[in-house]
């Protein structure tokens, strides 16, 4: 009778340690099952350390309106049109390959417009989706200004499978679709088009406006250079030549 129930006691002794392994496994593994994305995010921070220190906030305005002088001549590049000073000339005539890229100077600035077809909806799509809110991203400026405030060191653990999946995402892409050297925008946008005129700082001093067609895949780029190194870029000139656009691209009708 002892050896019975001594063996009874051992046995329930068993199976209540049994009990608590499994128990304790089911909370660890319900815990890294809701923490796995936390934890992926970490193992991505340190391997992508030295890209991430380099990521720092980012101010954006509204562009201020000017007044587009009347004796601008207009151009065109692509289906886009728009107004240049009249002592600009083109440097490069375009050719067949580079139909969709021309260039103008002056003695004080140059200025080169391109015009292409952006190759990136899959990836306004997964944003729109991995947003917590499930907010729509219909251009590359909207993403862009999206991350402007987002800092790799707003994680913390509280954070939802969501919002994590999302700062991951965005955080990942921002050195991609922002470039390192850009220290604040100015927005503007049309019925069809919007786009970011992106301040740049390092020794080139130069300018340019990313912009994208809202409703199909059309963006260009206008690249402001000075001639002189060193030299200030008038930032009205700049302002003038973005406001004067008008885009062609089918979606809607011709502006007026």
């Amino acid at each position: 009778m002892d050896c019975s129930h001594t063996d009874k006691l051992k046995s329930k002794k068993s199976s209540t340690r049994i009990l608590c392994v499994v128990v304790a496994l089911l909370i660890a593994g319900g815990l890294f099952g809701y923490y796995w994305p936390h934890l992926l995010w970490k193992y991505g921070e340190w391997r992508l350390k030295p890209l991430l220190k380099d990521i720092k906030k980012i101010s954006n305005s509204p562009m201020p309106i000017i007044d587009i002088p009347e004796n601008w001549v207009e151009h065109s590049v692509g289906c886009v049109r728009f107004h240049l000073p009249p002592d600009m000339s083109i440097v490069n005539s375009r050719s067949a390959v580079e139909s969709n890229s021309t260039k103008f100077h002056n003695e004080k600035i140059s200025i080169r417009v391109t015009q292409d077809s952006l190759c990136i909806p899959e990836v306004l799509q997964a944003a729109s989706r991995l947003h917590p809110t499930q907010k729509t991203f219909l251009t590359l400026s909207q993403l862009r200004l999206e991350s402007y405030n987002m800092m790799p060191n707003d994680f913390h653990w509280s954070m939802s499978r969501r919002e994590v999946g999302w700062h991951t995402f965005i955080i990942s892409l921002r050195p991609v679709i922002v470039p390192r050297n850009v220290k604040c925008s100015e927005s503007f946008s049309r019925r069809n088009w919007e786009g970011l005129l992106l301040f740049v700082s390092g020794e080139l001093n130069h300018r340019y406006f990313d912009w994208q067609c809202i409703s199909c895949p059309i963006h260009g780029t206008i690249y402001f250079l000075p001639i002189a190194e060193g030299q200030e870029l008038d930032v009205n000139v700049m302002r003038g030549v973005i406001q004067s656009m008008e885009v062609s691209c089918g979606c809607f009708p011709k502006e007026k």
